[in-house]
């Protein structure tokens, strides 16, 4: 995945523009992809939702300022979601456990091998003052956190409810248009008087 990622030429770029005071804007998948830009949460996020669908256990940790992907290498989850201790995190790391790798080595240039994403992201897991928190996204998954939809997917059913209705909703309208002209189909039954009906 690492290198998968790199051979897309993501070149990284700064924070887009907010106005919020706290938080910060994510590019989508599909803008990073399109544009090839992206921050270093930006690209956490593309490699957490990448190692997702490949059905593995992906975290983000996130310092003051900066954010980097991790994954669990074992069945195991952090059970309240999010983790603020960077010494519990170091534990685990040191027992193989889990995986850190920096997102911004990965999108620089020259292309910086995944050993060396790995040992800026356990350095950057050595500042315990800079040190936000961690994100254990199966467990968020669970305490009914979603993943954005595709915004692709979004515009293509807006495109289609634009154009109007389907073909077969289109035959049923027309069917029902043509019956409220002619009126509704009557039937001549002589009763016993002679009257029609």
């Amino acid at each position: 995945l690492y290198e998968t990622l790199q051979s897309l030429g993501i070149s990284y770029i700064g924070v887009p523009a907010s106005f919020e005071n706290v938080g910060q804007k994510v590019r989508l998948v599909d803008a990073i992809l399109r544009e090839s830009l992206g921050n270093c949460l930006d690209v956490s996020v593309l490699v957490a939702s990448c190692l997702e669908q490949m059905g593995l256990s992906p975290l983000i940790a996130i310092q003051k300022g900066h954010a980097f992907p991790g994954v669990w290498l074992v069945d195991e989850r952090f059970h309240e979601g999010v983790v603020y201790d960077a010494a519990r995190l170091r534990t685990i790391l040191a027992l193989g456990n889990i995986a850190f790798f920096d997102s911004s080595a990965m999108v620089s240039e020259p292309r910086v091998p995944i050993q060396q994403a790995e040992g800026v992201a356990t350095e950057a897991l050595s500042k315990d003052a800079a040190f936000l928190c961690a994100v254990d996204i199966p467990v968020a998954r669970r305490d009914r956190y979603r993943p954005l939809p595709l915004r692709d997917r979004l515009e293509r059913a807006a495109s289609t409810s634009s154009d109007g209705p389907s073909p077969a909703i289109q035959a049923i309208l027309d069917e029902a248009a043509q019956e409220k002209e002619s009126g509704p189909a009557t039937s001549d039954v002589k009763n016993a008087g002679g009257a029609s009906t």
